[in-house]
């Protein structure tokens, strides 16, 4: 599990750009995540065709094989259970609740 959402959270990263904060996300963005996601190449790391791309550029190279709608749905569930998380730590961190 842990693997997997390292992974996951390295494409939202990757999609973001290094220096963007969490509090510089849109919901534009978010949407614009969500598109990439459904579209994004199976094994695009690994394929001759898109393993030396971006991920935008991995997107649009047309004719592979994209995501299943399962393993799509995993992508943007892991995305919103970390939104989630990180909402969560903001409230505790504003409320002054140690994380001791």
């Amino acid at each position: 599990m842990r693997n997997k959402a390292d992974a996951y959270l390295a494409l939202l990263a990757e999609f973001c750009g290094p220096d963007k904060g969490m509090d510089q996300i849109t919901r534009q963005d978010a949407a614009e995540m969500k598109q990439v996601v459904l579209t994004m190449p199976v094994n695009r790391k690994t394929k001759a065709e898109t393993r030396d791309l971006t991920l935008r550029e991995a997107v649009a190279v047309p004719g592979l094989p994209t995501l299943s709608t399962k393993t799509a749905n995993s992508y943007l569930d892991m995305f919103r259970r970390f939104w989630d998380w990180a909402g969560l730590m903001y409230q505790t961190h504003q409320a002054g609740v140690s994380d001791d």
